[in-house]
C-alpha cells in the first residue's frame, strides 16, 4: 500500500535559478496539469520526495542546494531538468562549474533549452519506480 501511495502521489521541491523554472511551472498550469496525476508542489525540504533543479546551478548557489538535499528524508531522488542543471549550458566556467551532479547526486537528466513537460512526466516516472 506504502508503494502504491508513494508512486500516486509525489511530493516535488522545485530548485529554480533560471528560465527553465518558468518552464518547469507550466508543468503545473492547465495545458499539462501534473497536479492531475498526483504531483505536488512543496515548499519545504522535509516533506518532498523529489527535487527538481531547473537551471545553473552557481557556486554561490551550491551549498544551498546542498543544504536542501541533506534535508530531504530518504528515500528521495533529483532530477536535472534543463541543459543548464544537466550540464552547466552555455555558462560553463569559473561561477558555473558544471551540471547539479557536481553537488547532489542525479537520478534523471532531461536535457533541453527548454525541455518539454512531456520529458518531465517520462522522468517522474522513472524516479517514482524507484522511490517505490
Amino acid at each position: 500500500m506504502r508503494g502504491w501511495a508513494r508512486r500516486h502521489s509525489l511530493w516535488i521541491l522545485p530548485f529554480g535559478t533560471t528560465c527553465c523554472a518558468a518552464d518547469l511551472t507550466t508543468a503545473f498550469g492547465p495545458a499539462h496539469d501534473l497536479g492531475r496525476l498526483g504531483a505536488v508542489l512543496v515548499h519545504d525540504a522535509a516533506l518532498a520526495d523529489i527535487l527538481i533543479v531547473a537551471g545553473r546551478v552557481t557556486r554561490a548557489l551550491a551549498p544551498d542546494l546542498r543544504r536542501l538535499y541533506n534535508s530531504m528524508y530518504a528515500p528521495k531522488a533529483v532530477i536535472a531538468f534543463g541543459t543548464c542543471a544537466c550540464t552547466g549550458g552555455a555558462w560553463v566556467g569559473e561561477e558555473v562549474p558544471g551540471g547539479a551532479d557536481l553537488v547532489v547526486p542525479v537520478d534523471a537528466y532531461i536535457p533541453g533549452c527548454p525541455p518539454p513537460p512531456e520529458s518531465l512526466y517520462n522522468a517522474l516516472a522513472r524516479v517514482a519506480a524507484r522511490l517505490a
